[in-house]
């Protein structure tokens, strides 16, 4: 294909100017004028279409965050052992996963004890919930709204 673009995918490392790193390279990319770039946080991972140029320059063509990927998400569940608005801590089979708010989000405070399977994405070296479940106890004959005990 000799169109001359390449899709890449890395961490984006500073917005302005725009700098993306592939396998640890940072590698900067012109923006060009007439576009808008989408929100983005420096530490998130990205998708890239990129025109390639003379002298290995690259030209932005689009970006959209790679959020659909599953490789930096982490999946988790296990029994609540601390819970505040800002965070939530869970002992997941022995390995203990403190997950923090999304910025400018309070998380509802849940029982310790609670088994729930939380979700997340690794921002800025910061493990940051996308999704919060509390798991009802499957098959116990639906013993009320909320015992809360799941038979334990």
């Amino acid at each position: 294909p000799g169109s001359g673009t390449v899709e890449i995918e890395g961490h984006l490392i500073s917005v302005s100017p725009l700098v993306v790193s592939i396998d640890g390279l940072p590698i900067e990319i012109t923006v060009p004028s007439n576009m808008t770039l989408p929100p983005l946080t420096p530490g998130q991972e990205v998708e890239l279409v990129v025109q390639t140029g003379a002298g290995n320059t690259f030209t932005l063509v689009s970006i959209q965050p790679g959020d659909n990927e599953n490789e930096d998400e982490v999946e988790a569940k296990g029994t609540v052992t601390d819970s505040t608005t800002s965070h939530i801590t869970i002992d997941a089979g022995g390995a203990m996963l403190t997950f923090a708010a999304p910025a400018g989000q309070t998380l509802p405070v849940i029982a310790t004890g609670t088994f729930v399977e939380a979700r997340g994405v690794t921002i800025n070296g910061v493990l940051t919930l996308t999704r919060l479940r509390v798991e009802d106890c499957d098959g116990d004959g639906g013993s009320g709204p909320d015992d809360g005990g799941c038979g334990h």
